[in-house]
């Protein structure tokens, strides 16, 4: 699909920028995603965290799953290859849809983009899930195993100056799911986002303020130019 004509959809939409509230909470809220990932029983804890994103006042699901973002992928059929990585609120326990999974293409990315305590959580299946972030924000280390891996990140990889210690933890995380990939023989490269785009959006503060997503495809488009003489024929 053309990204440039979904974000001229979504504008012309004029859709309310719901996920401005979570930036300043959102900090806090990684430290709880990261905490969790290290607690005795990750699931329970993921598990709290899904009993929060339950209770939360948001949008209502019907809503959000609605928004252009998801319905312009209604009723069409799953991509081959494609995996969607979202986490239950009730058990904590991460999944991985495919198009095996029985699951409508438009609710598991809707599902895998609810931001706990921001989106409400999207119903599939019978139970309500929430954003595969919760688990990691990179989920990297799902790749592992196969022959050749492009990893794609929004955020630095590698911990900016003057990191609160509370998040260094997460750059540790990445750290060691990219080390899985290596350990499983995989060839391996990175993108991370440019100097432009960390500039755009805050150091990746501010990823998900709509209002910034014309720009971000352009500036996309400018970087993918340069990776892609970069890369080569690398896989």
């Amino acid at each position: 699909m053309d990204v440039a004509a979904l974000v001229a959809e979504t504008n012309r939409q004029s859709e309310l920028n719901i996920y401005s509230s979570a930036g300043p909470g959102l900090g806090n809220q990684l430290v709880e995603w990261i905490n969790s990932a290290h607690a005795a029983n990750p699931d329970e804890a993921r598990a709290a965290i899904g009993r929060k994103a339950l209770a939360a006042a948001t949008i209502g699901e019907d809503a959000f799953v609605a928004m252009s973002g998801f319905s312009v992928l209604a009723g069409r059929e799953w991509p081959p290859t494609f995996r969607a990585t979202a986490v239950s609120t009730t058990t904590g326990q991460p999944v991985v849809w495919s198009k095996d999974s029985n699951v409508d293409l438009a609710r598991a990315l809707a599902a895998s983009s609810s931001v706990p305590g921001v989106t409400p959580p999207v119903t599939l299946n019978g139970d309500r899930y929430m954003d595969g972030g919760v688990r990691s924000s990179l989920n990297a280390d799902l790749a592992a195993g196969a022959r050749s891996v492009l990893v794609v990140s929004c955020v630095s990889l590698t911990p900016p100056d003057g990191v609160n210690a509370n998040l260094r933890q997460r750059y540790e995380d990445f750290s060691q799911e990219l080390d899985t990939i290596r350990a499983a023989g995989g060839s391996l490269e990175i993108i991370e986002p440019g100097l432009e785009f960390l500039r755009l959006s805050g150091n990746s503060s501010r990823l998900m303020d709509i209002n910034l997503m014309a720009e971000a495809v352009q500036i996309g488009r400018r970087q993918a130019m340069i990776e892609s003489v970069r890369l080569g024929a690398w896989a």
